[in-house]
């Protein structure tokens, strides 16, 4: 919960209520400031709070007086703390990145951790889209090649999940792909002998 009222915001850390002061002046609490502004009652925004030391998802309610005066929020968190280790263990290949972008295309978090708050093209640069298959795009990186490039929206919101995986880390080399054959020959040869 925040108020205008009284200056304050209060979160819950397990057992505790924790109370912090609202300042104009912090950028941390512009959040704040700047939703009490905006048209509409439901607020969404991914946001590191500085009181719990944690990056969180919000889930902002506006909270108005009798007279329609908007004097604060509340609000339900969800620790994407978790979502960023679950994220660095869940990709693909060793240089493969995944990454929670706003409708800017910029990092929220990502399985990298020097990617948030640069946008997608300060990564890969130029990209192009993929013939014959929506939605995916190529970047070309210097050391590791053609990069595939996966976005997809969250439904009902401004966010996406974006997937980077270089396609040699994919594909076997034309090489082993033809030794296959020689192998399985060799193998039948020897059960046979």
């Amino acid at each position: 919960a925040a108020s205008k009222l009284t200056g304050s915001y209060y979160v819950v850390d397990k057992n505790n209520i924790i109370r912090d002061k609202l300042s104009e002046t912090d950028p941390a609490d512009s959040w704040f400031y700047s939703l009490l502004k905006e048209k509409g009652d439901m607020f969404y925004n991914v946001d590191y709070n500085k009181t719990l030391g944690i990056t969180n998802f919000w889930f902002d309610c506006k909270i108005f007086n009798s007279r329609g005066e908007a004097l604060g929020f509340a609000g339900l968190a969800v620790n994407l703390d978790t979502s960023i280790e679950k994220m660095k263990s869940s990709i693909p290949s060793m240089n493969s990145w995944l990454g929670f972008i706003d409708s800017n295309n910029e990092f929220l978090i990502s399985s990298k951790g020097d990617m948030e708050g640069k946008k997608v093209t300060d990564i890969t640069g130029k990209s192009l889209p993929i013939e014959d298959f929506s939605g995916l795009e190529y970047y070309i990186d210097k050391d590791l090649g053609k990069v595939i490039i996966a976005k997809k929206q969250i439904e009902g919101l401004p966010y996406y999940i974006v997937l980077a995986s270089p396609i040699n880390e994919f594909i076997p080399p034309m090489l082993s792909i033809l030794r296959l054959p020689i192998i399985w020959s060799a193998a039948i040869l020897l059960i046979v002998i």
